[in-house]
């Protein structure tokens, strides 16, 4: 079964990855960068679906060295519902 969280999320600024596909070079390029970030309690990655690819971003903190692949965008808040699940093997029923 599906796990769903709802967060409120402060205005922010977040590391875009711009629109992608996993698999492509700047895709794999954002994942390595991320995965080299101290971990915490709460995600500060979040994926969503924008229409002909997937945008990752990944939450802004001052003197963060960021590639330069990569755009450092304005991020609105509000309440936003996170879903979890593994691939393929997550029961959608």
């Amino acid at each position: 079964m599906q796990s769903v969280r709802v967060y409120e999320m402060p205005a922010c600024k977040m590391v875009s990855s711009g629109v992608g596909m996993f698999g492509e070079e700047k895709f794999n390029i954002f994942d390595e960068w991320i995965s080299s970030q101290k971990r915490g309690l709460f995600p500060k990655d979040f994926l969503y679906w924008a229409g002909e690819g997937f945008v990752w971003l990944y939450m802004y903190e001052d003197g963060m060295n960021v590639p330069k692949e990569f755009e450092i965008i304005d991020f609105q808040g509000g309440l936003y519902a996170a879903a979890a699940d593994i691939d393929q093997r997550t029961d959608i029923q």
